[in-house]
């Protein structure tokens, strides 16, 4: 009975987290069956390509993050979305505590990515696809076609590639699989 589910978690033990596209994010219980609904996000924009893309849990620290397209209000952009990495809590059967780690992310109707994944040193590994930009793939200012590695608060760790920047990795088009193999070496697979 799910609508387009989009990503699944299995790192929390006796439980599965999923997605739906549109915005849900639920938590099952592998012992009872239980499923519930732990968050409805408000602000998501959902279309066929687009919506919330991301997800990944961090159960020793109770933290989920979720990725997701909004509407822009400028409508003096090319394209009216835009996206954002976030971070909330884990607070009994709810998300609490909506934190921003990465905002205004240049969006399109397709090539938005994305996979999020936490690395054994407690980094956040983040892909976005080039938005239909593909010319600023290269570019380092612009958040698009990368896969990029922050803190779990958001901020630039020190020795990331490029001093100062979230970019861990560019001239992606768009990557939708993250995973760790072999000592600790990162995968990336595109759509």
């Amino acid at each position: 009975g799910l609508d387009v589910p989009w990503d699944v978690d299995a790192s929390c033990p006796d439980a599965l987290w999923f997605t739906e596209q549109k915005g849900l994010v639920y938590r099952l219980n592998l012992q009872t069956g239980e499923q519930k609904r732990m968050l409805a996000l408000t602000d998501v924009l959902y279309r066929k390509s687009y919506g919330l893309l991301g997800m990944a849990v961090h159960p020793q620290k109770n933290y989920v993050f979720l990725h997701y397209t909004y509407e822009a209000n400028d409508t003096s952009l090319t394209s009216m979305v835009k996206s954002r990495l976030v971070r909330f809590d884990i607070k009994g059967d709810t998300l609490t505590n909506r934190f921003v780690l990465l905002d205004n992310i240049p969006g399109n109707t397709f090539h938005n990515g994305s996979r999020i994944l936490l690395s054994p040193d407690d980094k956040v590994i983040f892909s976005m696809g080039d938005a239909g930009r593909a010319d600023e793939t290269q570019n380092d200012a612009v958040l698009v076609g990368k896969i990029m590695r922050l803190n779990m608060d958001g901020s630039i760790p020190d020795d990331n590639p490029i001093p100062g920047s979230p970019v861990w990795s560019k001239g992606h088009r768009n990557p939708q699989g993250l995973a760790f193999g072999r000592n600790n070496v990162l995968y990336s697979s595109e759509h």
